[in-house]
């Protein structure tokens, strides 16, 4: 290996190890806002807050708006964009993230147990964990966390769509919020499932 080679060899590894610290640091700021959202804040007030004056602010032109705009998020939807990609390692890449995403979230779901903003009441325990009741299936967002990892894997394949493709994921989330599907946290913690999806298989597999 000569000089030259050995030199771009050595600048890719270093590039490699950069964007590999850069996602741990993204992996570990966002596990931190999640913690310090479930753990240290009142986030039943918080989210019952928002929702309430997303709520009370409906309309029914926004409303058959957002009727369209969950829909993105759809599995099948996300996984039908994933699987038409025209360069095969971006395919892949998509799939896989869509994959990770779909275990993550399912997992999450359930061992969190969260209650649904459409079944919450006061008088009920908004926390069961392993319910096979999707009312209790509200953290994560699944929509979102589907929107994000697809965003983020086509935005790393294609970063002039990059703007484009989070737009959409952002209107996805609001989406779910507005529909009274879920929490406010639950779309944020969400995204960053379906973000760390991505940037797991970029990483890892």
């Amino acid at each position: 290996m000569n000089y030259d080679n050995t030199k771009q060899y050595n600048r890719g590894k270093d590039i490699l190890y950069f964007n590999k610290l850069l996602s741990l640091i993204s992996i570990t700021f966002i596990l931190v806002i999640i913690f310090i959202l479930l753990f240290t804040c009142n986030v039943q007030a918080f989210d019952e807050r928002i929702q309430s004056t997303i709520q009370e602010n409906r309309n029914p032109l926004l409303d058959h708006f957002m009727d369209s705009v969950t829909h993105l998020g759809d599995g099948f939807i996300t996984g039908g964009v994933a699987l038409s990609i025209p360069d095969i390692q971006a395919q892949e890449h998509a799939l896989k993230s869509q994959l990770v995403n779909f275990i993550a979230t399912s997992f999450l779901k359930v061992s969190i147990g969260r209650q649904r903003p459409s079944s919450y009441n006061l008088q009920s325990d908004n926390f069961k964990t392993f319910q096979l009741n999707s009312s209790y299936h509200s953290m994560p967002s699944g929509h979102t966390s589907a929107a994000f990892a697809l965003a983020t894997s086509i935005s790393e394949s294609y970063p002039e769509y990059r703007r484009i493709v989070y737009t959409l994921a952002c209107m996805v989330a609001f989406s779910r919020i507005y529909r009274n599907n879920h929490w406010t946290t639950d779309v944020i913690v969400g995204a960053g499932v379906g973000y760390l999806s991505a940037k797991f298989v970029s990483y890892h597999w």
